[in-house]
């Protein structure tokens, strides 16, 4: 951990995440202490370190950063919150561990927007088997129940339920908050 004042911090990252304290706590080992913070927090930065993104860049986590045991730190770090993600190289959005409803609102999002591994002519025509625009959209109609419930699950996450996201998103430069991901 190193405290440095903002205006000349080197590059970082900031964490976006729910603390979610109901869960419980767990604890990190940092700087050779060991510091406790909610479940949640532990499992964003389990994520982080394990996964395909991962670097050895610095990181930012606000019950990390700021000193929780003190009401005054608390009070002057919210107040330049805005100015942390306005000021980080990226920020990484953690919205809860996967599960079979974010797996499927995933792979909707990627199939509707064009990320997706699929040729999108799937969509229309497969050379293989002609579809016929009413056969999608009976397939379409099919899957709806599941995919209605999973999109409910999905933005009842915690993450969706906060008003910090939105600095936490939009106060960042273009493209320095990458894809979601869980």
């Amino acid at each position: 951990m190193e405290e440095v004042q903002l205006d000349f911090a080197p590059q970082f990252t900031a964490l976006s995440y729910a603390w979610d304290s109901h869960e419980g706590m767990g604890q990190i080992l940092c700087d050779g202490a060991l510091l406790t913070v909610t479940k949640n927090c532990v499992a964003a930065l389990n994520s982080i370190r394990d996964g395909q993104h991962s670097s050895k860049s610095l990181l930012w986590v606000d019950a990390i950063c700021i000193n929780q045991a003190s009401t005054r730190e608390k009070q002057q770090q919210i107040a330049i919150m805005g100015n942390v993600y306005r000021k980080a190289a990226s920020v990484r959005v953690w919205l809860g561990e996967e599960d079979e409803a974010s797996r499927l609102v995933c792979k909707y999002f990627a199939r509707i927007s064009g990320i997706n591994s699929e040729p999108r002519t799937t969509w229309f025509r497969s050379r293989a088997r002609e579809e016929k625009p009413r056969e999608i959209g009976f397939n379409s109609a099919r899957q709806w129940p599941q995919l209605s419930k999973s999109l409910t699950d999905f933005f009842s996450r915690s993450w969706f339920t906060r008003a910090w996201p939105i600095q936490e998103v939009t106060l960042p430069q273009p493209g320095r908050v990458p894809t979601l991901s869980h």
